[in-house]
């Protein structure tokens, strides 16, 4: 029996308000179809797919031996952008800063995962926020938006169950960063 699993970082309650008046502004222009959830907003570390419910538990074990020795931090979302590009976008997203803590914790957390069978990634990591989906063709304006700063003090490894309507993101493990 498999679980299809990511590792994520999750938002607090009032960054994910201010996504939502991002994703309203979005819908008078693409319409409500296509919005990413309020529950589904997170920063995908991992993509990690179809795993061994039997070696979830080691894997978390591994997991939370490489967060004890990480820091808390502050993350800064800051601008708003599109997948592929902002002239054909297929998703609207948006993008944190500083780059560098978050990339070296999802090359890890790759590195943690490859060892249980799990594919490299072989995209570049570009840490960001999905908010919404296009489904039609649109023109969208790359901006800044107001920055949104909070505290990264733990990683959670979701179970991803797929239905008809949409992804539910059900919570198996948070990792919390202690800095040990």
């Amino acid at each position: 029996m498999t679980k299809r699993l990511f590792l994520a970082l999750e938002l607090p309650e009032n960054i994910k308000n201010e996504l939502i008046l991002q994703q309203n502004n979005l819908v008078k222009k693409l319409g409500v179809k296509g919005k990413t959830h309020r529950d589904a907003l997170h920063l995908t570390l991992k993509f990690i797919g179809d795993f061994e419910e039997e070696k979830i538990e080691q894997l978390a074990k591994e997991i939370e031996a490489f967060t004890s020795k990480i820091h808390p931090f502050t993350l800064t979302l800051e601008k708003l952008s599109c997948f592929p590009n902002c002239f054909k976008p297929r998703i609207v997203f948006v993008s944190s800063i500083p780059l560098q803590p978050v990339k070296a914790i999802a090359e890890s957390l790759d590195s943690i995962c490859s060892r249980f069978g799990v594919d490299s990634e072989k995209r570049q990591f570009k840490p960001h926020i999905t908010i919404y989906r296009v489904k039609k063709q649109a023109k969208i304006e790359e901006k800044k938006v107001n920055p949104l700063k909070f505290e990264v003090n733990s990683i959670t490894l979701f179970e991803s169950i797929l239905k008809p309507d949409r992804a539910y993101y059900n919570p198996l493990y948070t990792f919390k960063l202690t800095g040990e």
